[in-house]
This record gives structure tokens, sequence and C-alpha cells, in this order.
């Protein structure tokens, strides 16, 4: 804080001089950084793996539960682009969700299930063969633009969440099921619901 305020002090000298926009810059950089620090502390603290790309499509958030889930740690994700983002996933680099929201949801249909947009938003579900070190997990999606005060995209965000265990009791529930129905169907004796 100090030497904030010597800098203040310093261009206020500047603004007597006829250089009066420079300290307005100067407070509205500073707080651009203050700004920027919060909501890449936020972002961190997500219990959801989320990243977040620039409108360059370089990565410029990785958080822990995704670090945790790829094995990817953020200083070998940071400023990356060329999709890199997909790698952990995929294995290879292409396109995914948070590069499609501009796609019809047939175009994206022949890569993801259950697409869902809300509000410009869009929610899907997909099976990633590479996650967990080669386990592989069902995952659901959210993915989305960010636009700055103009309404101009500045980058998009994407947050991923582990599914896995509600598919295997969903198919659990359906072979359940299957086998009530087998069992009703061969019984010789009425049974009644």
């Amino acid at each position: 804080n100090v030497i904030i305020e010597y800098i203040v002090l310093s261009l206020s000298l500047f603004m007597i001089t006829g250089m009066y926009l420079v300290v307005p810059v100067f407070i509205a950089a500073r707080d651009s950084l203050i700004h920027h620090r919060q909501l890449s502390e936020i972002i961190e603290f997500l219990p959801d793996p989320t990243c977040v790309i620039d409108k360059d499509k370089k990565i410029i958030a990785w958080n822990r539960a995704i670090e945790k889930m790829t094995g990817v740690p953020k200083e070998n994700m940071l400023g990356k682009g060329n999709y890199e983002y997909s790698i952990p996933f995929w294995g290879e680099r292409k396109p995914i969700l948070i590069d499609l929201l501009n796609l019809s949801d047939e175009e994206i249909d022949s890569r993801y299930s259950n697409i869902v947009r809300v509000n410009g938003k869009i929610q899907a579900e997909v099976f990633v063969p590479l996650m967990y070190n080669g386990k592989g997990a069902h995952v659901w999606l959210a993915a989305s633009a960010i636009y700055d005060d103009r309404g101009n995209i500045i980058g998009a965000i994407q947050s991923v969440r582990d599914i896995s265990n509600l598919k295997e009791a969903e198919k659990a529930l359906t072979e359940a099921e299957l086998k009530f129905r087998k069992l009703t169907e061969a019984s010789l004796v009425g049974v009644y619901i």
C-alpha cells in the first residue's frame, strides 16, 4: 500500500503539470488488477473443475479441481492456446464444448448428449475416456461466453462435473427394473403392485 500511495502521489504531481488523465488511468488499472485477482480466487475456490479461456482461446484460469480431475497442473496450462485444454480430456487438440457456443444443437449433437441451452449457456453430457488417468468418466459440462461491459465476447468459461456415480446408479436401476419385470412375468402367482 505504501508503494501504491507513493505512485499515486508521484502521478498527482504530474497532474499539476497538465497530465491530468494519468491518475484516473492508474486507479482504473489498479482496480482492474484487484478485480482480476478476486475473480481468480473465486474460480480457484469453485468445487467443480473449471477452466477459462480468453477471446484468443488461451487458457487464463485452470482451477485446483480441474488439476485434480485431469492430473495436469495449472502451470502447464496457463497461457496456452491451440486447444491445449482438450488434450487432458481427449488426448488430442480439438474443439470442446467451450468452443462450440455459437453452433446449433444439431452440430453439437454429434459430440455430446442431453444438450440444454439456458440463457446463452450450454449444458451437455459426454463420456471422457482419458479422465482420472485413463479410467474415464461420464461428465456434465456447462459452458458460457464471458462478456465485457459493452457486450463484446472476451472469453469463455467451462465447468465440468463428474456424474459417473449417477450414470452407474441409473444403469443399476434399469437392470433391477428389467430383472423385476422378468421375475413378475415368469411368476405363476399373480403379482400386484
